[in-house]
């Protein structure tokens, strides 16, 4: 949803329709190193709302790209056998989100702090744009006042934990971890 919430992200999907081989490229403004992954699983995003036919309110390709890893943080699929079923607790769904807006304001070309600029007309936080030869993720207000950098890297890896098993049907890593310390 942090995706959809953001007009350049449509931006992006309208450039991929018209060039189909800019996925990658396009994925790369969301993202700033690729560990595991991280630029395949938001090119998907992109793709997804590019293959749907474009409506005026996007209504279609909204659904296709929240369709995409819908429960990305619920245990889905088959379970071994008297393994409980969990959902995150609220502080890491906190975390998840934290990382979402994150990564949809850096590839918007937005600050990244979630509470940055009220628009006017929507009255919803969208984070102020930055220069186009801005190298930070961070607007002046907000760069004075930034939470410690271990929390802002920690948002975006538990994002991607969460989406890539989903979204690429790789193995989850935290999961790969605790089978191999139990073992």
């Amino acid at each position: 949803m942090a995706l959809t919430a953001q007009g350049e992200f449509w931006n992006h999907v309208d450039e991929l329709r018209a060039d189909p081989g800019a996925g990658e490229r396009l994925a790369r403004h969301y993202v700033r190193r690729d560990p595991g992954g991280r630029v395949a699983a938001v090119q998907i995003y992109l793709e997804r709302a590019a293959a749907v036919e474009r409506t005026g309110d996007r209504r279609y390709e909204k659904m296709a790209v929240w369709g995409t890893g819908l429960r990305a943080w619920f245990v889905d699929g088959s379970l071994e056998p008297g393994q409980p079923v969990r959902n995150l607790r609220a502080d890491a769904v906190e975390t998840i989100a934290v990382g979402a807006y994150r990564v949809a304001r850096r590839g918007a070309g937005r600050c990244a702090v979630r509470d940055c600029y009220v628009d006017p007309i929507t009255r919803k936080w969208c984070g102020q744009k930055l220069a186009s030869d801005h190298h930070g993720d961070y607007c002046a207000g907000c760069a004075v006042a930034l939470p410690r950098p271990r929390e802002r890297q920690e948002a975006e890896r538990a994002l991607f934990n969460a989406v890539i098993p989903v979204v690429l049907g790789e193995p989850s890593r935290p999961r790969a971890r605790r089978v191999r310390r139990a073992a």
